[in-house]
């Protein structure tokens, strides 16, 4: 399982879950905090996070208490 996460100005973002092959499988789901949405899903799915900059997203979920186990970094990897 994998899921693209945005996250917004206030603590909230957007989680879209994707197929393998990077397609949406499913619809995208707002979140008015993003840390507890994460922390839910890592608990219960352990996905590959897709995020565009670990240096935008990962801080604010870290500050919360949150880690993930896997994430995949599309900054890194496009560079």
């Amino acid at each position: 399982m994998r899921i693209a996460v945005t996250s917004t100005w206030g603590g909230g973002g957007w989680l879209q879950p994707l197929a393998e092959d990077g397609a949406p499988a499913g619809p995208a789901e707002q979140v008015t905090d993003l840390a507890a949405a994460v922390r839910d899903r890592e608990r219960a799915h352990r996905p590959r996070w897709v995020w565009a900059a670990t240096e935008q997203v990962y801080p604010a979920l870290l500050e919360a208490g949150v880690r993930v186990a896997r994430c995949h970094d599309l900054a890194l990897v496009e560079a």
